[in-house]
């Protein structure tokens, strides 16, 4: 099946008329200057140019089938995927962040976690990332549960981040429609649907997911306009953490966990992670 798949992505990429054209361009070029060396330039050149000359024709030959070959690796490399669902995006995920340190990192999803078990925050962190995360406004859920899980997210991120200053947090009050994870050169991005399904009634986690890196860039540009134009629209209707806590729509269970801390650390540092608002896409995005 694997073997058969590829066969079918082969085809698909040298039925392409500029493929095909440049191959038979360089085979024909090959051939020629082949025909011309053995007919005309060992006549005219001494032995040792004539060997220099071969050489020089061999490594354009070369050349030309070591770009082919990387062409397929990268074919092979399938640089676009569909996942079963967003649990199956961890190696995918984890892989990326081995030999990746992203500028900067953007996180869309409903509590503000993205439902993995390798977080991706904590591993943009290790790095050194400029983290964005975007949650769904927890005075705007659906449900008393679907409040308590975005803000048991606010408060797991101060409990185990809180010494990490390069972190933007604002909440969206729109219906939740996507949910994703965007680096310079990797994009993550899934969907939520709604069902009253063990005891929730927003479902992200189970859906199927589509990555995508850079080296594809048609297909990595498409995708990333789409999740950009959302994102940066939803960032600046946003609300600050710390817009919410001093609004009159603030949930009891914020406003408790805040004022339980006789200090105000807690208060003080929802006003650190509350994001700026961006002029541009482009400004927002940009590494």
């Amino acid at each position: 099946m694997v073997l058969e798949k590829y066969k079918q992505n082969f085809i698909k990429h040298y039925s392409k008329p500029k493929v095909r054209r440049g191959l038979k361009l360089g085979f024909v070029t090959i051939i020629g200057l082949g025909w011309v060396v053995s007919q005309y330039v060992t006549s005219v050149l001494t032995l040792e140019q004539t060997v220099l000359f071969a050489l020089v024709l061999l490594l354009v030959s070369l050349e030309i089938v070591e770009t082919k070959i990387y062409d397929l690796e990268n074919l092979f490399n399938e640089p676009i995927s569909a996942h079963r669902d967003n649990y199956d995006v961890d190696d995918t995920i984890s892989g990326h962040f081995d030999s990746n340190y992203p500028a900067k990192g953007f996180i869309i999803s409903y509590s503000g976690s993205t439902g993995t078990s390798k977080s991706p925050v904590k591993q943009m962190i290790q790095r050194g990332t400029k983290v964005h995360i975007l949650a769904k406004n927890p005075a705007h859920a659906i449900n008393p549960d679907e409040t308590d899980l975005i803000l048991e997210a606010l408060k797991s991120r101060y409990e185990f981040d809180k010494e990490y200053d390069d972190i933007e947090v604002r909440f969206y009050s729109e219906q939740a429609s996507i949910k994703g994870l965007k680096t310079d050169n990797l994009l993550v991005m899934s969907w939520y649907t709604f069902a009253k399904e063990r005891g929730r009634e927003v479902m992200g986690h189970e859906n199927p997911a589509v990555t995508v890196n850079s080296n594809k860039d048609y297909e990595f540009e498409i995708l990333s306009r789409f999740f950009e134009d959302v994102y940066f629209a939803l960032w600046n209707a946003g609300q600050t953490p710390i817009e919410l806590y001093e609004s009159n729509k603030c949930p009891d269970a914020l406003a408790r966990w805040v004022d339980r801390q006789r200090n105000t650390e807690r208060e003080d540092w929802l006003r650190a992670i509350s994001g700026k608002s961006y002029e541009s896409r482009q400004n927002m995005f940009q590494p």
